[in-house]
């Protein structure tokens, strides 16, 4: 039986390791959110309702690009439709489904925790510029987040061990606190022998990527995170720009320029 649906199903239920909830629009400062704290601390257990989405507000430099393998999250980055974290023995990923539940899977295909979180095929996960991480639905609202506004956390890595942790600061701030070994080791592509692999998407507000624009692929879409989606499913599309409406997905990293009321995003594949 597929993994994927079992997640979905079993999400649904609340029968993984956090629950879904209902959400609502609301500022930040509202927001509260579900959440595990590492193990020997007090547990936080609060209704996730909306929050504002948090992007980089700068154009991309070189220096910007600190090194981040295939497990790991650095803030502003995302987790569009189907990408995933892969841990440095490719048996454990963290994947952003299409039904909008973000799951830790062993072996591609049993799932081990879950947010239970749905929104669409345009959801999507982000570790955002105040430290907090959030999965939002497809129309931006937030429907789970780690509650960790302003602690410090620096990354946010799918262990070998099936434990998903924020570090900041050389200390755990939260985790999923699930642990079970596994038994994969990468092949010399990176790939897992199923075929997996790591991929994530650095995103800027405030950037055009000028030029690389792939052959039809432009296309009207109401929201940025639509064509981070759209270009998630495509193995040609190395980076977009949305701005005005209007999606552009390209086929190489384009050249930076700011412009405001543009988001834009470079994929990050480690195949």
């Amino acid at each position: 039986m597929n993994g994927k649906w079992i997640a979905s199903i079993l999400g649904s239920m609340g029968l993984l390791f956090q629950s879904s909830c209902s959400v609502a629009p609301a500022s930040e400062a509202d927001t509260q959110a579900l959440g595990t704290e590492p193990a020997g601390t007090e547990t936080v257990a609060e209704e996730v309702v909306g929050a504002d989405i948090k992007l980089l507000d700068a154009a991309p430099q070189a220096s910007e690009w600190p090194a981040s393998g295939a497990d790991t999250l650095i803030r502003g980055d995302y987790l569009f439709r189907n990408q995933r974290l892969m841990d440095s023995n490719c048996y454990f990923s963290l994947v952003m489904q299409s039904d909008g539940n973000l799951v830790t899977y062993a072996a591609g295909w049993w799932p081990m925790w879950a947010t239970g979180s749905a929104g669409g095929q345009y959801a999507f996960a982000v570790f955002q510029s105040d430290n907090n991480f959030v999965v939002y639905n497809s129309g931006g609202y937030a429907s789970w987040a780690t509650n960790t506004v302003s602690r410090g956390g620096s990354t946010v890595v799918q262990q070998g061990d099936a434990n998903l942790v924020m570090y900041g600061n050389g200390a755990a701030i939260w985790a999923s606190n699930i642990s079970v070994s596994g038994a994969y080791n990468c092949g010399p592509d990176g790939r897992a022998p199923n075929g997996f692999y790591g991929e994530k998407t650095r995103v800027w507000n405030n950037v055009d990527l000028w030029g690389d624009d792939l052959p039809g692929g432009a296309s009207q879409q109401n929201r940025y995170n639509f064509c981070g989606a759209l270009c998630a499913d495509r193995a040609d599309c190395q980076a977009f720009t949305w701005y005005n409406g209007w999606c552009y997905l390209k086929g190489g990293p384009g050249a930076a320029y700011t412009l405001a009321g543009a988001v834009s995003g470079r994929k990050m594949a480690f195949n």
